[in-house]
């Protein structure tokens, strides 16, 4: 599961999760969460939109199957909510740039890696030479 803020730059991260889903055989959810205190765009009020989709990558032209949710609420609740519902046994994160964002997701990793849930991959784009590359911390939970 890729879960991610309203923001254009988290198009690597999903390109990082998918990339994986492939290598494992596995299948993307990724789960855009906006605040309930945003205003503009769809209005989701805590309901789930599945959208089936499949992500190409472009070497192998090999499908990764995948499935995208929009949800407006807490970012911790929404999460443990995907992750008990649809079985997930591997999260992608990124730190985000505001402190509450930092926050939620700081309580998220913790609250798996001390349950054990799942494994957590922390993802970071490090500027390189023009570049980016990623930098993966691994907790494996299972």
């Amino acid at each position: 599961m890729i879960p991610i803020f309203p923001n254009p730059d988290n198009l690597w991260l999903v390109m990082h999760g998918t990339q994986l889903a492939e290598r494992i055989g596995g299948k993307v959810y990724v789960l855009e969460i906006k605040s309930p205190r945003d205003s503009g765009g769809r209005e989701i009020s805590g309901d789930m939109v599945s959208e089936g989709c499949g992500f190409k990558h472009e070497k192998k032209q090999k499908e990764v199957k995948s499935e995208y949710y929009c949800v407006r609420g807490n970012f911790f609740q929404e999460c443990l909510k995907i992750i008990e519902e649809k079985k997930i046994d591997c999260v992608v994160l990124t730190i985000p740039r505001d402190e509450e964002n930092i926050r939620q997701v700081v309580k998220l990793v913790r609250h798996l890696k001390a349950r054990g849930i799942c494994r957590v991959e922390l993802v970071k784009k490090l500027k390189k030479d023009g570049g980016y590359v990623s930098h993966v911390l691994t907790h494996s939970g299972k």
